[in-house]
């Protein structure tokens, strides 16, 4: 069970804080469940409500700083995936977003990276499949990044290849 004011990651609406825990009754019966009432950081008007059954699956806590740096050190250990099919390509992008799982995001976004540059090796611009993913994996990995480490979005690229390049020094 998460507790108000804790923040979790849901994978629709990125970082959120449980501002409530609140009983709702959609169906006009004595069956009223609880719910979790979010508020997404990035549009604090927005309510979200996630049924407290089942929770678990569809949101998590925010990894910590220590956590953040620990993600960011093994992102040299986590390796691309060769798809060919655009659907099941695309489909795999999905799934990333969706399981909330920094490694998995990571994964995605190094497929797409790994793309990136084969296609600009050939002269071709990226799909708009791997355009729009792109956007949105980079986006869930460095909000809850900056979040976890109290940094902006925006300082993220810069401050990854810094950690990630003393790292290979060592």
């Amino acid at each position: 069970m998460f507790e108000i004011g804790k923040y979790v990651v849901n994978p629709s609406n990125g970082i959120c804080r449980i501002a409530d825990i609140v009983q709702l009754d959609f169906q006009e019966d004595s069956n009223a469940r609880q719910y979790y009432l979010l508020v997404p950081t990035q549009n604090e008007e927005a309510k979200v409500y996630i049924s407290m059954n089942g929770a678990e699956k569809r949101i998590r806590e925010v990894m910590s700083s220590n956590e953040a740096w620990e993600t960011i050190e093994s992102m040299t250990d986590i390796r691309p995936v060769q798809i060919e099919n655009d659907r099941m390509r695309e489909q795999y992008y999905k799934d990333a977003i969706n399981s909330c799982e920094m490694c998995k995001l990571i994964g995605a976004a190094k497929t797409m990276y790994g793309r990136r540059m084969k296609r600009d090796q050939e002269g071709k611009k990226l799909t708009a499949v791997d355009e729009r993913y792109s956007k949105l994996v980079e986006n869930a990995i460095y909000s809850e990044l900056a979040f976890a480490l109290g940094k902006s979005q925006s300082e993220m690229p810069e401050l990854i290849e810094l950690k990630l390049n003393q790292i290979e020094e060592a």
